[in-house]
């Protein structure tokens, strides 16, 4: 049992780690792409071309879902907690009255059966 949650540590801290790399890209490049659209509004762009950066933008945010998707499944505890996030956006999810603790609360189960199924293998 020891060697399958080592095994589990491993691969966790792995996933967490890869998506804090890709996270810190994707901020980078949610920011390039909004100065882009700023800049286009300003210069007055044609519609067509508003449309392309739109169109980016959206798939922009369809990548960091799927990003979100694969750290979920090394640790999605991590990935609610909102750890990954600034210290600004963890505020505002505390003052907003966030608590993923709470979903413990309501499947405790849920804990126990994922220790077991590492435990069986």
């Amino acid at each position: 049992m020891c060697e399958a949650l080592s095994f589990y540590s491993i691969v966790c801290k792995a996933g967490i780690t890869l998506f804090e790399l890709e996270y810190g890209q994707w901020i980078e490049e949610l920011d390039r792409q909004n100065e882009e659209l700023r800049n286009a509004l300003h210069t007055r762009e044609s519609d067509m071309q508003l449309h392309l950066l739109v169109e980016s933008c959206l798939s922009h945010y369809a990548n960091l879902f799927r990003i979100k998707a694969e750290a979920a499944k090394a640790d999605v505890f991590y990935l609610i907690s909102g750890a990954w996030k600034a210290s600004v956006e963890r505020l505002y999810l505390w003052i907003g009255g966030s608590r993923p603790s709470q979903l413990l609360n309501v499947h405790p189960h849920v804990i126990l059966t994922t220790f077991k199924l590492i435990s069986v293998h």
